[in-house]
């Protein structure tokens, strides 16, 4: 008789679940009934610690980048340069937007072509600290907040918005967690010392959300003009490539879902705000425009850049998981896959809008094999870094991820509800929570391990410059110098084997604020290609670029030696060696 009651209590069960299912998979669907809201602080609870546990996995694995004042690798260092001699220009009482850096690509402007905000944030914030922090460690620090506090911005983001709160959660959740093998998106590979070092972006990352969110509250309601002119102002000064591509995204968001009598008062409210933060930032685009031609497009960087990579690689990397779960189980591609079909669900002008963003990103990031001359119809298409538009396609993959997290809610709280002689009321949002938690373990496993080996080779680096006593006098005598450059080789010769675990001579150098003769950073300048036909072996070349010391190691086969051996020094003005 006890097996019969069992049997008959799981058939219920089974029957219940069944009719929950259907339910669940019914269209269309709201997309925020009751259910879809934690009940009680215990289900506020759960949906807190969803949100707060990537963000205490990312916080404690990148403490390093922060404690460990190891020189940059990448393209950080030309940021912080930029910052060291803002800095220096501000206490000069110079104009620290429009200031000239000779350590750049064989001098450079960069604050007056190069968004510039991002950098001018660090240095107002050593002012309002009173110095008691050196400049490298704040940078560090605002780099480190902005990768941590990523998920608040995107649960505000999209809740304000107006998607549901189990959505925001599991989007934020996921949003610091993508693995993207370092294809320049939002995947902190992007901005680790490991990786790009692109600081820039990092801003731009978290601003496109805060837009996006404030823009869409005008465009539907025509309120919060403030805030939008304000937050899109911002990102032009942050990064004008994200910019450009928001303006783009912002034209979506007025015609996705607009009746033809919304149109014209829809893009009347767009064009206000557009039209606000162009005066805004007339300081920084206008010059731009006027004197481009002394501003050139690196010949030297990889063609993939210009032209992307096709349909044919992108769509093999979504569909394999590796667009966003490279050398993982694919979960957030499987949250993804069902956030497209929860989209097609809802159907609702909030879920179209994040699965047309998502579509129509993808087909630009296809990029030129794909579209050919039919990119010529965007504006200004030559000199765009195509490959950079996987950004938009991470910023709705986000939004249709969090949607696929809203449905697997909802089916686990059916189902707790088909269960209920075994599961409480008001545990069913701690289940549901705990089976969205469960889901992305594996990606905050992989990206531990990642951070752990970014934490190494940081360690590794740290101590190969701190116990090298010969460098550390080199470096102490050339910042004693006055004038000229140093040439530490390049990217294709000697130079890079003159290193220390992972950095580069050169990196140590520009770290101490030593004027390199090096190659390019960005390719800004009309002379930084000239460095790749450097020829270290005649003395003219050295008089050219104004190089008063050369690490010769071309003859050298043992690295420590070359680097310890081969430095020399001229005297006098104009360079040369001895």
């Amino acid at each position: 008789a006890e097996g019969r009651g069992r049997a008959r209590v799981m058939r219920d069960f089974v029957a219940a679940a069944w009719t929950q299912l259907r339910a669940a998979t019914s269209t269309p669907v709201p997309l925020d009934p009751p259910e879809h809201a934690p009940q009680g602080r215990l289900g506020k609870f759960a949906i807190s610690l969803l949100v707060a546990a990537p963000m205490i996995v990312t916080a404690v694995a990148l403490l390093p980048e922060i404690t460990l004042p190891v020189p940059n690798l990448n393209d950080d260092a030309f940021h912080f340069t930029v910052i060291q001699r803002m800095s220096d220009a501000l206490a000069a009482g110079k104009n620290p937007l429009d200031f000239w850096m000779p350590e750049m690509e064989l001098g450079f402007p960069p604050a007056f072509y190069y968004q510039n905000l991002p950098h001018l944030m660090v240095v107002l914030l050593d002012r309002l600290t009173l110095g008691v922090f050196d400049l490298f460690t704040l940078f560090n620090v605002v780099r480190y907040v902005l990768l941590v506090a990523f998920p608040l911005v995107v649960f505000w983001s999209m809740r304000r918005m107006g998607f549901p709160m189990v959505a925001a959660a599991l989007a934020a959740a996921a949003a610091p967690l993508l693995s993207g093998d370092f294809r320049y998106g939002f995947d902190y590979g992007s901005y680790i010392w490991r990786g790009w070092g692109m600081y820039t972006q990092l801003w731009a990352m978290n601003l496109s959300f805060i837009v996006l969110a404030c823009a869409h509250r005008t465009v539907n309601r025509g309120t919060g003009y403030v805030w939008a002119i304000l937050a899109l102002s911002v990102l032009v000064l942050s990064h004008l490539l994200y910019a450009y591509m928001m303006v783009i995204t912002l034209v979506l968001v007025v015609l996705v879902g607009a009746r033809r009598s919304t149109i014209i008062p829809r893009l009347s409210r767009l064009a206000i705000v557009g039209g606000a933060m162009a005066v805004v930032t007339a300081y920084q685009w206008l010059p731009w425009i006027t004197t481009s031609q002394y501003l050139s497009a690196s010949p030297n960087l990889q063609q993939y850049k210009y032209d992307s990579f096709g349909a044919p690689s992108i769509l093999g990397w979504l569909f394999s998981g590796d667009l966003l779960d490279h050398g993982r189980l694919p979960v957030i591609s499987v949250l993804l896959a069902l956030g497209i079909g929860a989209a097609l669900m809802y159907r609702t002008r909030l879920t179209a809008l994040a699965l047309v963003g998502f579509i129509f990103w993808l087909v630009l990031y296809f990029g030129r094999p794909t579209l050919g001359p039919l990119y010529d119809v965007l504006p200004l298409p030559n000199g765009l870094l195509l490959h950079r538009f996987i950004g938009s396609v991470d910023l709705f993959a986000i939004m249709l991820v969090g949607l696929g997290g809203l449905f697997v809610w909802d089916v686990v709280h059916r189902l707790s509800v088909a269960a209920k002689e075994w599961v409480a009321p008001s545990w069913r949002p701690v289940v549901a929570a705990g089976v969205l938690a469960l889901l992305l373990v594996p990606a905050m496993v992989e990206r531990t391990a990642f951070y752990a080996a970014n934490t190494t080779y940081m360690n590794t680096s740290y101590k190969a410059l701190s116990t090298d006593a010969g460098l550390q006098a080199i470096v102490k005598t050339l910042r004693s110098m006055q004038g000229g450059r140093v040439y530490a080789g390049l990217r294709g010769d000697w130079g890079k084997d003159l290193k220390l675990a992972d950095l580069h001579v050169r990196d140590v150098l520009i770290a101490n604020g030593i004027s390199v003769a090096g190659p390019e950073h960005g390719g800004f300048s009309l002379n930084a290609s000239l460095m790749w036909h450097f020829r270290d072996q005649e003395l003219s070349q050295y008089d050219l670029v104004d190089a008063r010391l050369g690490m010769m190691a071309s003859h050298f086969d043992d690295k420590l030696a070359a680097r310890r051996a081969s430095a020399s020094c001229s005297g006098g003005g104009s360079g040369g060696m001895r």
